[in-house]
């Protein structure tokens, strides 16, 4: 701390030779600091070297009654007397307060301003700034400041706070992610564009063009951007519900949050900022729409390895045609109010709009594939169900946006090999299989069900169920590490987004996604098939290669190895001539052991029949 000293005066006479007469002059002593928050440290840090004016207001002029330059403490130390003060202001009662001009100073990465007064502002400890009608006091000091304790202003208005929403249809708060359309009010200026929340939803500043005693409150616009994630600029269109789509937080209701007539130079702290908390006028439901896409964004740039661009012009808005979520047109999401808490459609949704954008689907394509009420010839239907018999370009589309509602939210899909399929009408249909061979691939359920075991073993390995759990900001990384994996990466992309940049733009379908996948991984085909076969999905009619032994006993009961391919899609049956195996044992897709029936002597075909068609090898085995 500076060593703040009392000035003396001498007085000159020769009242004794050799003597000198040394009388203290009374004097008031104002002790004052300043600082400014460094945005870099996140602290207040003191200003030195500024020059500071003391002033007496005055309605005409103000007063100049003394400039000192701050220390190396941002400290200076006045010692006033009466009749400097009254010399100075013309006044018994000056109207004390401090200009300060560090023009040309900066506190970390901000330059200050060229003055600043500290008239209407309180010093960091409530104190005021302005000081009218000032008595003078021998040996007092000006607002009780010591040296110890001197009076603390802090230049410019520092704010800290964070966004907060409460789940739609609940009261779990959630914080806000990254990247929202942020500033503080009265309005901003040209050199005080809008902010974006960091990674806490939190909006941390430093501004010198409010006033002492403005109201003070904030602008939320429903609006996001993170180019760090590949995240462009996009917005929940509140339009129908309310008359706007952004928030003032001075707005008359529950939410309202705002400082009438400010005075304090700091509002909140760093590490306690202010909450904001959405939860009227839907706001909560917008926050939650821009969280979900956040979430969506974070996963699919870090699994792709920042290959995912994003949705360009991203739109949500918060009605639907017939109350019935769609993504349509390319680059907007309608969510119907029962859905607005619904992390898993808006993740179907969303995903949509990954297929239109990375295959080239236009607004235009995706009506072409529209037919209502319509299975064949290839359509995508409007009204459709998990265990619909459509078709592959139907499956593959609604399949894909299903695949990650079930990678995100798990229990939001229900379809099981077991399920009854249904019409467009919602009807009883037929089983999924067997037969008819590869039934599953006009299926959404089953395409959708079956590439997510594909995901949860070969492309994560198992890693945290392969499923995304929510996140408390949108950052996904954070509940899912594995994402940010290297090999889940290059896993990821031989058998999810290899396949999907592999279909046409015109007619996607199943068949071509699967037929992609296989292609690229032909050494994990075997296993993938594994988690496909249950579902009707990528079946292969079985081969033969050996029957051994291929000779035995009329009576039967010789144990018997066949070796081949595609053994595993489902129960394998045998058959010699016309009588099944027995203990009929699938050991992986390449062997089959089972006992021979009984039979006459003389050759006979042996039949091995999956879910993906039979295998007939004419006189394989011979009776004797």
């Amino acid at each position: 701390m500076t060593d703040f000293t009392r000035s003396t005066y001498r007085l000159g006479g020769a009242a004794h030779i050799g003597a000198s007469l040394h009388i203290a002059v009374p004097s008031m002593d104002i002790f004052v600091r300043f600082e400014a928050w460094n945005l870099t440290t996140l602290k207040f840090e003191p200003i030195p070297n500024m020059p500071v004016d003391l002033m007496d207001n005055d309605p005409v002029s103000n007063d100049l009654i003394e400039t000192q330059n701050t220390d190396a403490g941002g400290c200076i130390h006045y010692s006033e007397t009466q009749a400097n003060l009254k010399d100075k202001s013309g006044e018994d009662t000056p109207d004390l307060f401090f200009n300060a001009r560090p023009q040309g100073l900066s506190v970390g990465p901000t330059a200050l301003p060229a003055s600043w007064s500290t008239k209407g502002w309180n010093d960091a400890n409530g104190k005021p700034g302005y000081f009218p009608n000032t008595q003078f006091v021998a040996g007092g000091t000006l607002g009780g400041a010591t040296a110890a304790n001197p009076l603390v202003y802090r230049i410019g208005l520092d704010y800290h706070v964070r966004y907060m929403y409460t789940t739609p249809g609940g009261s779990l708060q959630n914080t806000g992610p990254k990247g929202l359309k942020v500033n503080i009010w009265p309005p901003p200026g040209p050199d005080r564009p809008f902010s974006r929340t960091d990674k806490n939803g939190e909006f941390h500043g430093l501004v010198f063009d409010i006033s002492a005693g403005s109201e003070v409150y904030f602008e939320f616009d429903f609006d996001i951007a993170d180019p760090t994630i590949n995240l462009p600029e996009s917005t929940v269109q509140n339009t129908g519900l309310t008359a706007y789509n952004l928030w003032m937080t001075n707005a008359d209701d529950s939410d309202k949050v705002s400082y009438p007539n400010n005075v304090l130079t700091s509002i909140g702290t760093q590490t306690s900022p202010v909450h904001l908390l959405c939860s009227q006028e839907n706001r909560n439901v917008a926050m939650f729409f821009l969280t979900m896409l956040y979430e969506h964004t974070c996963f699919f740039f870090n699994i792709t390895g920042g290959a995912w661009k994003g949705i360009q012009s991203m739109q949500f808005f918060m009605t639907a045609a017939a109350g019935t979520a769609y993504s349509w047109p390319v680059g907007t999401v309608n969510i119907p109010q029962s859905d607005w808490g619904s992390r898993s459609t808006i993740m179907h949704e969303l995903s949509h709009q990954v297929m239109w954008q990375e295959v080239g689907i236009s607004s235009a394509g995706v009506v072409a594939q529209i037919a209502v009420g319509v299975v064949s010839p290839q359509s995508l239907c409007l009204t459709h169900y998990e265990s619909m018999l459509a078709n592959t370009t139907h499956a593959v589309i609604e399949g894909w946006a299903e695949i990650f509602e079930g990678i995100f939210e798990p229990s939001s899909l229900s379809f099981s090999p077991s399920t009854g399929l249904v019409d467009s009408s919602g009807n009883g249909s037929t089983p999924l299989g067997p037969p008819p061979v590869n039934q599953g691939e006009k299926v959404e359920g089953a395409f959708a069900q079956g590439m997510i075991g594909v995901f949860q073993s070969f492309v994560t390995g198992g890693a945290g169920s392969g499923s995304v759990p929510a996140s408390v900001n949108g950052d996904v990384t954070s509940t899912a590490s594995w994402i940010q994996d290297g090999g889940v990466k290059s896993r990821f992309q031989s058998a999810i987004w290899g396949p999907l940049h592999a279909l046409s733009s015109s007619t996607p379908t199943t068949t071509d996604f699967l037929a992609n996948l296989k292609s690229s991984n032909s050494s994990s085909w075997t296993s993938m098939k594994t988690k496909l076969n249950p579902y009707n999905l990528a079946l292969e009619t079985p081969t033969v290669t050996a029957i051994s032994p291929n000779t035995g006993p009329a009576a039967g009961g010789q144990s018997v190895t066949i070796t081949g391919t595609n053994f595993a899609a489902g129960s394998a049956t045998v058959k010699f001539g016309n009588n099944a195996a027995t203990s009929v044992s699938v050991a992986g897709d390449t062997s089959i052991t089972c006992n021979t029936p009984a039979g006459a002597a003389g050759s006979v075909d042996v039949a091995v029949t999956t879910n993906g068609g039979t295998r007939v090898v004419t006189g394989g085995y011979t009776y004797s």
